[in-house]
């Protein structure tokens, strides 16, 4: 892979930096055509204004300017255009302003320093878009399964993904929220007037009608109760006023709220629906007489203190979510993850367990098999693609859940190895393994992003360690790899030959 740096300055007082983010595309002058011949795909386009790193992005493929945007080539030039996969621009994601002093030609390409000054803000805005598309996809599907070969950090990215899904709310957005959702008709608040209520009768976006306790109408707007909210006084001489009184009403609420909780837990062969969903304890009562109970488990635990604080997120994460026997785990939820609790539509959105937590009566005991999973709870799985001890995930979850690839990369190896000498070697070391994962060695059933070792294999705080990763984990999975079938013979001699 090249990197190429390319000015977006044309003449003296052309800037075409806006037309390169609304084409996604980038053109130079004449003068450089040589050198663009010379660029392929896939490699790294850097993008610059005056000596500031603007923007990054990386090439798809050549071609002429004329046919791509015949305007636009009318307007500067017949000339070769570099049409891009994607381009990121380092303002968008809060990026430090970095800087480019290899000036010279309008387009040429990186070396040194700078190439890995580029390639590192590639990678780390990758990386960062990674987080950003999976927290988005699992908002909209409500459980995702990062899937990737070991080593590649997928439990690390659930937590973070986990950890940026908890943070609370705002106040001013739990109030806005508390307010859409409590302040509607009907609605009756008792004032600190002795018998004395006020009743809300026709709400609107930004006003509301209430009958006053002595039975006549009047309007009020939604933000003077926010406002009441926001500065946390409730207190008025004579008594309160509707407005107060309403929003002493809704504080209530708010202080109910609590923060959103994160869960992680592992599931293996013998892991059953008795233990992650609902099942039977035994226990001893006041008269030390065994009991048999039905007790909520980690998801429908976790799902009720969703359904509880419905303004807070709740994330579960299941890490080898693949080394269980899914249908049979998650039973009758299997519907219920595709068809999340509405409370409009109780019937239609909630399952009932084998298991009931009521023991007394025919209507209570129905009732305390509901299950509900509101959409406020979010599941993140992880799955070993490496790992051909386990069964594959059939069809009907599969639907049920979206799929998010985790990659081997040698960027974290830079951001996390301090030390330089134990980073190149650990960069080395990257590069020897990954060169096993050719079609040279690599088993034509095997895909290389499935088996291939990920970066924290290779991190180190020293070259002792990194060592010890090597000889004592490295080789050992590889040479498993070999016995599996993944790798052919030919590879264990290769493997053997590695050191640092």
């Amino acid at each position: 892979m090249k990197i190429w740096r390319i000015g977006s300055q044309w003449g003296k007082q052309i800037d075409l930096i806006d037309i390169f983010r609304e084409q996604k595309l980038a053109f130079a002058g004449s003068e450089v055509q040589a050198l663009i011949l010379g660029v392929s795909a896939g490699d790294l386009l850097c993008i610059t204004k005056g000596q500031s790193i603007e923007a990054i992005g990386r090439i798809s493929k050549i071609e002429d300017l004329g046919i791509v945007n015949p305007a636009l080539a009318s307007q500067f030039d017949y000339v070769k255009a570099l049409l891009l996969n994607e381009l990121h621009f380092l303002k968008d994601f809060n990026l430090p302003m970095q800087s480019y002093g290899g000036q010279g030609k309008q387009f040429h390409e990186v070396h040194g320093n700078y190439f890995n000054l580029i390639k590192d803000l590639f990678f780390k805005i990758e990386t960062m878009l990674t987080k950003i598309n999976a927290i988005d996809l699992l908002k909209y599907k409500k459980q995702i399964i990062l899937q990737g070969p070991p080593g590649t950090g997928k439990t690390r990215l659930a937590k973070e993904i986990a950890k940026q899904l908890v943070l609370p709310l705002s106040r001013a957005e739990l109030i806005r929220k508390v307010i859409r959702k409590y302040l509607i008709s009907g609605l009756v608040v008792p004032m600190s007037q002795a018998n004395k209520s006020v009743e809300v009768l026709v709400v609107n976006e930004d006003n509301f009608k209430i009958r006053k306790p002595a039975g006549d109408e009047t309007s009020q707007t939604v933000k003077s109760v926010y406002d009441v909210l926001e500065r946390g006084e409730f207190t008025t001489t004579g008594g309160d006023s509707y407005h107060i009184a309403l929003a002493k009403y809704l504080n209530e609420i708010l202080l109910k709220i609590s923060p959103g909780e994160a869960k992680l837990i592992q599931f293996h062969p013998a892991y059953t629906y008795e233990d992650f969903v609902r099942g039977i304890v035994v226990e001893s009562n006041e008269d030390k007489q065994v009991e048999y109970k039905v007790v909520n488990k980690a998801l429908a635990d976790f799902a009720q203190k969703a359904l509880n604080n419905e303004f807070s997120h709740y994330v579960l994460i299941i890490d080898e979510i693949n080394r269980a026997n899914l249908p049979s785990v998650l039973g009758e939820l299997i519907y219920a993850l595709e068809y999340r609790f509405d409370p409009e539509k109780p019937e239609e959105t909630s399952v009932e367990s084998m298991y009931s937590l009521m023991d007394e009566g025919e209507s209570e005991v129905s009732k305390g098999r509901i299950l509900r999973l509101p959409n406020n709870l979010f599941i993140i799985g992880t799955m070993n693609t490496a790992d051909r001890s386990v069964g594959h995930i059939d069809y009907a979850i599969r639907r049920r859940f979206a799929f998010v690839d985790v990659h081997p990369s040698d960027q974290p190896i830079r951001e996390v190895v301090k030390d330089p000498q134990t980073q190149a070697k650990a960069l080395d070391l990257f590069q020897k393994v990954s060169l096993l994962f050719q079609q040279e060695y690599l088993n034509s059933d095997f895909k290389v992003e499935d088996v291939q070792l990920g970066h924290s294999y290779f991190l180190a705080e020293d070259e002792a360690t990194l060592k010890l990763k090597l000889d004592f984990e490295i080789k050992p999975l590889l040479m498993e790899y070999v016995k599996d079938g993944i790798l052919n013979e030919k590879a264990s001699e290769k493997i053997k030959e590695l050191s640092l």
